[in-house]
Order: C-alpha cells, then sequence, then structure tokens
C-alpha cells in the first residue's frame, strides 16, 4: 500500500505534462503569443530569460521534467504523511516564481 501512496502523485503529475505543455506553447502562439500561461504554468524555465536573454535548453528540459518532479516531491512526502505540507510549500514557491515570471519576463516575451 505504502508504494500507492509514493507513485500515485507521480503518475498523475506525469500525466498532466503534456497537457500543461501544449497550454504553454499555445500561450507561445508560435512567438506572436502573450506568454501567460507558459509563465504561470512554468515560472522557472520562463525566468531563465531573465538572466540569459533567452531560454537555454537546460531551462527547457527543466519545464518538461518540472511537473514529475512535482509529483514526486509530493510522492515523498504522502509516504512520510505530509502531504498537505508539501503541497501547500510548493504551491507557495510555485506560485511567487509565477508572479515573478509575469512581473519580469515581459521585456523579453510579450
Amino acid at each position: 500500500m505504502t508504494s500507492l501512496r509514493f507513485w500515485i502523485p507521480i503518475i498523475v503529475f506525469f500525466g498532466l505534462t503534456p497537457v500543461k505543455l501544449f497550454l504553454g506553447l499555445l500561450s507561445a502562439g508560435a512567438g506572436h503569443g502573450d506568454y501567460f500561461l507558459a509563465k504561470l504554468l512554468f515560472p522557472y524555465t520562463m525566468l531563465s530569460a531573465v538572466r540569459f536573454d533567452y531560454i537555454p535548453q537546460s531551462f527547457m528540459v527543466f519545464a518538461i521534467i518540472q511537473y514529475p518532479l512535482y509529483g514526486l516531491v509530493v510522492g515523498v512526502a504522502n509516504l512520510k504523511r505530509r502531504l498537505l505540507v508539501a503541497a501547500i510549500a510548493l504551491a507557495v514557491v510555485h506560485v511567487s516564481f509565477a508572479i515573478a515570471a509575469v512581473a519580469f519576463v515581459d521585456k523579453y516575451f510579450s
């Protein structure tokens, strides 16, 4: 039973990854979009443009593995019976970076 506590969050987040990637790409509009969803869904990757003036490949890879990593964090927390604490912490960090991405990335992706 403990293995399900670990694997279910990973499977769920892994399954959400293609949907979120599609929405982020749709938001980009082949370079003519507003990138708003991309900033909200992949804030770490979008913020890399502030530092590097473009999005490096390593951060593109991070966008692909971001949600499975979230699933791993939630899965481990679920095993340790700290699901709510981990989910709140993860949400606070993600939302904080998303706010920063919306605020600072416009110069690179409007």
